[in-house]
């Protein structure tokens, strides 16, 4: 995804894809796979709503604790969305 895209986005709807995305992966912690497609996806939507790709470590939690020290309230965004479609 180019950097610098000029197409405007909204950021509720991508904290929720986030958040969906979440829940598809399985905490695969030391087998996490860059090349993952959940990844890939992951990571563009990050570049739209933070800037910058954000590493995933394999760890649904621990990724979300990573967000939060890049940017809080988008973290709590992620998290209402991932919580939500792992309840429902």
């Amino acid at each position: 995804m180019p950097y610098y895209d000029t197409k405007f986005y909204d950021d509720a709807d991508i904290t929720d894809v986030i958040g969906y995305l979440l829940n598809q992966c399985r905490n695969c912690n030391l087998y996490h796979d860059e090349n993952c497609i959940i990844n890939i996806i992951r990571s563009a939507l990050e570049i739209i709503l933070l800037g910058d790709a954000q590493e995933y470590k394999g760890s649904v939690f621990v990724y979300l604790n990573d967000i939060k020290k890049v940017n809080e309230k988008v973290a709590e965004k992620i998290y209402e969305a991932y919580y939500r479609r792992k309840n429902a």
